[in-house]
Parts: structure tokens; sequence; C-alpha cells
């Protein structure tokens, strides 16, 4: 996630999965295309009758389910508002299927964390996020988890906008 805004009223943290996106499209595009050309091109000679093309694109739908569920799994627009006029904390995810926002009041957040986790069992690496501290519940800024620069970065960021002393 980048800022996308810094002021003293408002701090923008976006996620916009541009290249993601567009290459999973193109992937699932260009064989729907292709195969709906193959169709095409054998229903119109008379070769194939109604009830077989028809089962022909229902075949391809359900061969193209996965994915959209890939597209749907990978390509999330996040963005995280830290609005001081409004006096609200929002969290904001679209997919392909829908759109999901959360509010909070900015006096409940207390400010922001770094989570760390290993990443596997026998690793001894770790991976790590910025979370904003509640009042009752921690929610992260960023969906995944990534390098520590990058989480104390958001971390730092959001203590300092919001005035706190603290050190990620």
């Amino acid at each position: 996630m980048k800022i996308a805004h810094d002021t003293e009223d408002l701090l923008i943290f976006d996620r916009i999965p541009w290249v993601a996106g567009t290459l999973l499209t193109i992937f699932v595009a260009l064989p729907l295309a292709a195969g709906i050309a193959a169709g095409i091109t054998v229903i119109l000679p008379g070769d194939i009758s109604l009830v077989n093309a028809v089962m022909m694109i229902l075949g391809g739908a359900v061969f193209m389910s996965p994915f959209v569920l890939i597209i749907y799994a990978l390509v999330r627009r996040r963005q995280v508002i830290l609005d001081r006029r409004a006096g609200t904390v929002t969290l904001r995810r679209r997919t392909i299927f829908g759109y999901q926002q959360e509010v909070h009041a900015l006096e409940d957040l207390r400010g922001a964390e770094i989570e760390s986790r290993r990443l596997s069992a026998r690793s001894s690496r770790l991976s790590h996020r910025a979370l904003l501290r509640l009042d009752t519940q921690t929610r992260p800024v960023a969906p995944d988890f990534g390098g520590l620069s990058v989480a104390q970065e958001h971390a730092e960021r959001i203590n300092a906008w919001l005035g706190t002393d603290r050190k990620a």
C-alpha cells in the first residue's frame, strides 16, 4: 500500500492492484474469446446443433470459473482513510463481487503497531504488517504481510499523523 494523500486533516493509504488485475483479465479473456470464436465458426456452417453449442458455452464457463475465483482472491482494492474533519477511520475493500466499508470513530484509534509472523512453522524468517489499534480490536492497514520497512513506515506515519510519540 502506498500513501495516496497526506495532509493535516486527511491520511489515505491506497492499494490498487492494476498490474495483477490487467494480467489476470488478459489471461482469462483471451482463452474465452478464442473459445467463443471457435464455437461461432463451428455453429455458423451448421455442423453442430444448438444444444451442443450451449453445452460448449456452459463447459467453457465451468472451465473459467476457477480463474475468476483467482482474480477475486488476488485483485482487491483496499483503502484506509483517516479523516480528522469527519472524525472517522474508514476501511474500504472492493473486489469484482462487491464493496465493503467499515467506519470507526477516530477517537477510538489509539495508534498503529506492527504485527509479525513466521513465514512457515520451520522458518526463522518473519513477515510484517501494520495494524490499527482501536479501542477493542485491531485492523490491518494492508491485507498482506510483507517487509519490515514498509510496515514500519505505515505504522510510524499513522502515529505521527495522530500526534503520538510512540515508535512502531
